[in-house]
């Protein structure tokens, strides 16, 4: 392992690890995004489960294998939706972290990377889809397995370097996923 790769994974532990999170209810003190919506927060374990459930029936005709067990404080769970077009909506699930100003100066090229190489495991690369969304005020950058509902995102201002991780589950085609998470991105605003 490369200087460079050891300096990203210690960056990404620190990251996760090290800076502090902010507390679910804390979140929209912190950020907007039309998405994240307060009358939409889930704090029940079994209304998250539920939603969660739903959305990995839809794709795969049964409940989810991986279920929530308990909501923990640096843990926020929202209800959101996605136009599908111009008459209906899909229903998602959004899990989001806020890390306030962790500073970093990393690229965000080189977060999102980072963190699809851990992620991916031993997935075939072709399954997947990396993009990218930017600013002047915001770097964002998410992938997704096209055969699967989650979208990982990752957002960073420009101005403070508050960081914002969300996972998504939510059952689109691989077009609308990437609409939904540049949408998503560009539509984050730190406050």
């Amino acid at each position: 392992m490369n200087v460079m790769k050891k300096t990203i994974y210690i960056l990404l532990l620190s990251l996760l690890t090290a800076v502090p999170c902010v507390a679910q209810q804390q979140v929209l003190n912190h950020i907007s995004n039309e998405y994240i919506l307060e009358a939409n927060e889930l704090k029940a374990v079994t209304a998250v489960n539920q939603l969660k459930n739903t959305i990995y029936n839809k794709q795969f005709g049964e409940s989810h294998p991986a279920q929530v067990e308990e909501i923990n404080e640096r843990t926020a769970y929202f209800k959101i939706f996605s136009k599908k077009n111009a008459s209906s909506a899909e229903e998602g699930l959004l899990k989001v972290w806020h890390l306030k100003n962790a500073g970093s100066t990393t690229p965000i090229e080189e977060i999102v990377n980072s963190f699809y190489k851990i992620l991916r495991i031993d997935d075939n690369p072709a399954d997947y889809i990396i993009d990218y969304a930017k600013d002047s005020t915001i770097d964002g950058g998410f992938f997704f397995n096209k055969k699967h509902n989650g979208i990982y995102i990752y957002t960073k201002s420009r101005l403070t370097k508050n960081f914002l991780y969300a996972y998504v589950e939510i059952h689109l085609t691989p077009e609308q996923k990437i609409a939904f998470a540049k949408d998503f991105i560009l539509k984050t605003k730190f406050k």
